[in-house]
C-alpha cells in the first residue's frame, strides 16, 4: 500500500467489504466485484440522505445512499464525495431528500448528447 495512503480511503474499503453483500443486492453486481472496483458515480443517484441523530443534530449528504443492517444494528450512508459512514440504528433515523440536478448538470448532459 502506498503511503500516500489516506486514512479515510482505508475506512471506505472496509465499509465496502463489510457491507458488499447488501450493497450487491443494491446494486446488481457481484460483491467481489463490488470491492475489486469499488463504487461509480452512477451507483450514487441524485438523492441526498439526511441522516438525523438521537440528540436533534442532522447532517445532510448529497449524492448518497444508505444501507440497513438490522441484525448489526446499524445503518450506512455511501456518499459519492464524502465517503461512507456508519451509525447506530436505535439511535438514527434516514430521511431522503430527493434533488433534481443542477443546471449545470443538465447543460452539461445537453452538450453531451449534442456531442
Amino acid at each position: 500500500m502506498p503511503d500516500t495512503e489516506k486514512p479515510v480511503d482505508l475506512c471506505d474499503l472496509r465499509l465496502l467489504r463489510d457491507w458488499a453483500p447488501q450493497l450487491s443486492r443494491k446494486l446488481g453486481r457481484s460483491a467481489k466485484k463490488i470491492i475489486a472496483d469499488g463504487l461509480a458515480c452512477p451507483d450514487f443517484g441524485v438523492d441526498s440522505v439526511r441522516v438525523n441523530l438521537d440528540d436533534g443534530s442532522h447532517c445532510d449528504f448529497n449524492y448518497a445512499f444508505h444501507l440497513v443492517n438490522t441484525t448489526r444494528r446499524i445503518i450506512a450512508v455511501f456518499t459519492e464525495h464524502c465517503g461512507y459512514h456508519q451509525f447506530p440504528l436505535p439511535y438514527t433515523t434516514i430521511d431522503i431528500l430527493p434533488n433534481s440536478p443542477s443546471p449545470d448538470d443538465e447543460n452539461k448532459n445537453s452538450s453531451d448528447a449534442a456531442a
